[in-house]
């Protein structure tokens, strides 16, 4: 009796050290499927850390005036994430300084791609376009950004100074107007103002009609 309850006892052993031994391999696996998983998620969110922590490592550069340093954060910024349109906004921002407009026009071409109603950048290309004098693109750009609500005086004033070019002086001296309003020390707009209302007050002048020239008679020919 004393030996069967023995024998049952080791089979009873046994028989356990069997069901741990083949559940272990399963536990495992699972252990480095969550181990696997938990590394991807600390990555990404590294990640997009990195980049807001490179965005304002790059403002602050900015702020400073190092100018060239402030490049290369917002550059690594949008390397690390290219919906970054912030970064790409103050890339062009950073360019502009730098006097390397068409890496500027680029960047904010990229911002607004991102995000079409971004003032800032709409407001920014509009007038690099403008004094690039690509006045189809600026008035494109500016048109929007008016249209978003610009309280930039710039934006009105470049916007009066196009619609001048296309002999359209009532529609520019609204644009003036609202520059002055924005900006009443604006010396460009409180110029283009006069010029405008002078060609509209020449415009509504009446045309002097040109006295009609006499028609010359025709000499019969001289006989030979």
């Amino acid at each position: 009796m004393k030996r069967g309850w023995i024998k049952a006892v080791f089979l009873l052993l046994l028989t356990l050290m069997f069901c741990s031994c083949a559940t272990a391999p399963k536990g495992e696996k699972s252990d480095k499927d969550s181990a696997k998983k938990s590394t991807k998620e600390i990555t990404k969110e590294s990640a997009e850390e990195s980049a807001e922590d490179l965005y304002q490592k790059g403002m602050k550069k900015f702020d400073k005036g190092d100018f060239e340093d402030a490049v290369e954060a917002f550059k690594k910024a949008v390397d690390q994430d290219r919906k970054a349109y912030k970064a790409y906004y103050s890339l062009g921002q950073a360019y502009e300084k730098l006097n390397k407009a068409k890496e500027a026009e680029e960047a904010y071409e990229n911002a607004v791609k991102l995000k079409s109603d971004y003032l800032s950048a709409r407001e920014a290309l509009g007038l690099l376009c403008f004094h690039q004098k690509k006045f189809k693109e600026a008035e494109e750009h500016l048109k929007l950004a008016r249209t978003l609500g610009s309280k930039v005086a710039e934006v009105y004033y470049a916007w009066g100074e196009i619609e001048q070019r296309e002999h359209s002086c009532r529609t520019a001296i609204i644009s003036y107007k609202q520059a002055l309003k924005l900006d009443p020390d604006y010396l460009a707009a409180r110029n283009g103002l006069k010029v405008a209302e002078e060609d509209c007050r020449q415009k509504r002048l009446p045309q002097p009609q040109q006295k009609p020239q006499p028609q010359q008679r025709l000499q019969p020919p001289q006989p030979r």
